[in-house]
């Protein structure tokens, strides 16, 4: 349930040059953009799909808020979420200083060994992976519960499988002051 933070460089040299990594369905890989430079309600695919944070857009520090994404094709018609990891979409918010880093899941983020001993306390026969995706999304829509622990500025990354990949969007925010 906790989550240390540092900066490790590894160059092509360490990794040697003619290693392709090996990679699995789960995978992701994204070019970003600087923080600062993602402020915007849209975040454009490199698939050509979308995603937009359409609630939670004005964050507030120790204010309960739901963060809420839709993703859509290129074309505009709603995208079909997959899951991946035991759901239909993952998302970290990080504090420019470091000092901030949360994954976050759709239902809300408790350990993986709580999370497990819940679900078989209230339903035992149900499998893991049917409860994680109850309630998680309706269609190509996704939020997250979250409270932003102090002002700063900060980025959510939201992660989506759509089509057997694994796409990334970056959405910077600041948030200020209570």
């Amino acid at each position: 349930a906790q989550t240390l933070v540092d900066t490790v460089t590894v160059g092509a040299a360490a990794l040697g040059a003619s290693i392709e990594p090996v990679r699995d369905a789960d995978d992701s890989w994204a070019e970003l953009p600087p923080l600062g430079e993602a402020a915007g309600a849209r975040f454009d695919l490199p698939s050509g799909r979308s995603i937009v944070w359409e609630d939670g857009r004005e964050p507030r520090v120790d204010a309960e808020t739901t963060l809420g994404f839709r993703v859509t094709e290129a074309d505009g018609t709603p995208s079909a979420l997959e899951p991946y990891m035991g759901m239909l979409s993952h998302a970290a918010v990080t504090r420019d200083d470091g000092s901030v880093f949360i994954h976050l899941h759709p239902y809300g983020s408790i350990s993986m060994a709580a999370q497990d001993r819940f679900e078989r306390a209230e339903a035992p026969e149900a499998s893991t992976s049917a409860m994680n995706m109850a309630g998680v999304a309706t269609g190509n829509a996704v939020t997250f519960p979250f409270v932003f622990p102090r002002a700063g500025a900060y980025r959510i990354f939201v992660q989506v499988k759509i089509g057997g990949t694994v796409e990334t969007a970056a959405f910077d925010v600041d948030v200020p002051e209570a």
